[in-house]
């Protein structure tokens, strides 16, 4: 398959953010749930080199199944060099149900401050109960209720900022991305999110894409369904909701196959982007 890609993306670079940044956040829920590997062994988080831990990013699983509580949602690293920042979230990577969800979902107004347009309902709300607690530890503690710094708290001396996600994770990015653009004087300098569902309406991307740096990579595996959801015209009893991309459309092929969950894992989007550098 031939591609066309925008300006400054680099699969080098999205290929670092899949390995060590959005691996390391489902690794982060791994431990918290007590998986172990194939092999019986427990994972283990890894800062990633050159990085280190500033917060946990923590909030409320309540959109696809039952209320599952507080859960962490990735973390926030620095790098010590430049001291800009990497926030990575993670998704639902072994769980490709909850994409039928997205065909049954109501829009709600974006829950970013002095944000325009509409959203996916699941990720608005879940988007409202991130939390960032301060990680000295990686003690993987539940937070208290109320808890926390602020966004501006966090991003309060840093240079930079760049942010990373996966699956549900990447549309919760695409909305921080807004968060930062809007409410905060950090630069944003790369966002790379995979595997994202449309997150919401015209006026939202519009909004999006004309605040938010060109240096924003939305990577979708050509096999995997779930960047097709919601459709770009979504009909529920009694509404007619109207659903676009951000920008910028980066394709991969993470190897052709009939199995949904294969297709929409991370290890997918790692193998296209390997078939990049090759």
């Amino acid at each position: 398959m031939g591609f066309n890609y925008p300006q400054g993306f680099s699969p080098q670079q999205g290929l670092d953010f899949a390995i060590n940044f959005c691996q390391q956040a489902y690794y982060q829920d791994y431990i918290f749930r007590g998986e172990k590997q194939s092999d019986g062994q427990p994972y283990v988080f890894t800062e990633p080199q050159h990085y280190e831990m500033m917060y946990e990013i923590w909030g409320i699983d309540e959109i696809w199944h039952e209320d599952q509580g507080t859960v962490p949602f990735g973390f926030v690293a620095r790098e010590r060099k430049t001291n800009n920042v990497v926030f990575a979230i993670r998704g639902t990577e072994g769980d490709i149900e909850w994409a039928e969800d997205l065909f049954e979902s109501d829009q709600i107004a974006c829950p970013v401050a002095n944000s325009k347009g509409l959203v996916h309902q699941g990720f608005g709300n879940i988007y409202e109960t991130l939390t960032y607690q301060p990680a000295t530890s990686n003690s993987l503690t539940p937070p208290a209720i109320g808890s926390g710094d602020k966004l501006s708290q966090v991003l309060s001396g840093t240079s930079a900022v760049s942010i990373t996600g996966h699956s549900l994770g990447s549309a919760l990015a695409t909305l921080l991305a807004l968060d930062v653009a809007l409410n905060t004087k950090t630069p944003i300098t790369q966002i790379y999110t995979f595997a994202s569902p449309r997150v919401g309406d015209p006026d939202f991307v519009t909004q999006y894409n004309g605040l938010v740096p060109a240096d924003s990579y939305r990577i979708a595996n050509v096999w995997d369904i779930v960047p097709h959801t919601p459709p770009e015209i979504l009909f529920t009893i009694d509404h007619e909701w109207h659903y676009q991309h951000v920008n910028s459309y980066c394709p991969v092929d993470g190897g052709e196959t009939i199995d949904v969950v294969t297709s929409h894992g991370l290890a997918a989007y790692e193998a296209g982007l390997k078939k990049l550098l090759t």
